[in-house]
């Protein structure tokens, strides 16, 4: 049975009996509606991996700064970051996964982050474009804008924001 969908070929499904003429039309058919199945699965994965990859790519390579958060008792922790975000702000990659955002912030921005609601309005999907300040490695200072949207689950679950930031 040919694993064939719109034109790409992904593979053949082998079935065997022990004798000859062991499969009348009904089960042919069945068996190519399962071959119709399989290919459109394979190919839904390997369109779904295609864009994961897209995806991937952007982040990395976006000429703007993007971090995503996780939530962890109210507070934004950097789960993952790109590499403008890193290298604007002076560290290594690893070195800001798993640390809480305000670390990264001024003072200032600290507190709009977390006292001034700006972090649960993100959550909440209520945000809106605004300033915030970091201060790098060697103490230097970064000002941007930015923009978050809440970051979900594929079951819809808040759990943190994708966060990106224009250095103006």
């Amino acid at each position: 049975v040919p694993l064939v969908y719109e034109e790409t070929l992904y593979g053949v499904l082998n079935v065997y009996s022990d004798r000859p003429g062991a499969f009348d039309a009904d089960e042919r058919a069945l068996l190519a509606e399962l071959g119709e199945t399989v290919a459109h699965a394979l190919h839904r994965v390997a369109v779904q991996q295609q864009y994961e990859n897209q995806y991937r790519v952007l982040f990395e390579e976006a000429p703007v700064m993007f971090a995503f958060t996780r939530e962890l008792n109210g507070e934004p922790i950097i789960e993952d970051c790109n590499r403008q975000f890193a290298d604007k702000l002076g560290y290594g990659r690893e070195a800001l996964r798993g640390r809480p955002l305000a670390d990264v912030y001024t003072e200032a921005s600290a507190r709009e982050l977390l006292g001034g609601d700006g972090y649960a309005r993100a959550l909440a999907g209520e945000f809106r474009q605004e300033e915030r300040e970091f201060v790098t490695s060697d103490g230097g200072r970064v000002s941007t804008l930015l923009r978050a949207t809440p970051r979900r689950t594929e079951d819809g679950e808040v759990v943190g924001t994708h966060a990106l930031y224009v250095d103006i």
